[in-house]
């Protein structure tokens, strides 16, 4: 398949991305989930920006393949709903760091199964809500400057210094 591109999500710590983006992919991937670290409201959304910024160190153009959509979690736990305007927030920081796509998690809230906690765009009922309007006006507004998110780069002057080796290590 000449169209098709290898990728792969990430960032888990047991695996070195940029080895793997240099060597084996042809662009990364990565699964944002912002609440996950601020259900205890630990670093006001610093986490998130934070692991894009790591993505973005292994490729200078990432995916995001799956950005959370809704609350989410498990019988153990539930990640909080996101606030109106949140989605928009978590898509702008996404694009801003490099995302040249960003995929939601997930379309429509599951019937049964083992993810059925994890809330979409759409609830169950299927019915308009915050979050839908939310990601209609992102794909409006970013329908009308979207080419410039695809050919600009950033051009950074400062950076910080992540080894995989030494944190992988300990």
């Amino acid at each position: 398949m000449p169209d098709a591109f290898i990728t792969h999500n990430g960032l888990f710590e047991n695996i070195d991305y940029k080895k793997l983006t240099d060597e084996c992919l042809d662009i990364l991937g990565f699964d944002s989930y912002p609440a996950f670290n601020e259900r205890y409201a630990l670093g006001g959304g610093r986490w998130g920006v934070y692991r894009l910024a790591l993505t973005r160190g292994c490729s200078d153009k990432f995916l995001v393949l799956e950005q959370q959509a809704g609350p989410g979690g498990q019988n153990s736990y539930v990640l909080p709903t996101p606030l109106p305007g949140q989605i928009r927030l978590w898509t702008y920081q996404s694009i801003a760091n490099g995302a040249v796509s960003v995929l939601y998690f997930c379309y429509r809230t599951a019937l049964f199964g083992a993810e059925q906690l994890w809330y979409g765009i759409y609830d169950h009922d299927l019915e308009e809500n915050y979050r839908s309007r939310g990601i209609r006006q992102i794909a409006s507004e970013i329908g009308r400057v979207g080419d410039l998110f695809l050919k600009e780069r950033m051009h950074n002057e400062v950076a910080f210094f992540y080894d995989y080796h030494n944190v992988c290590n300990n």
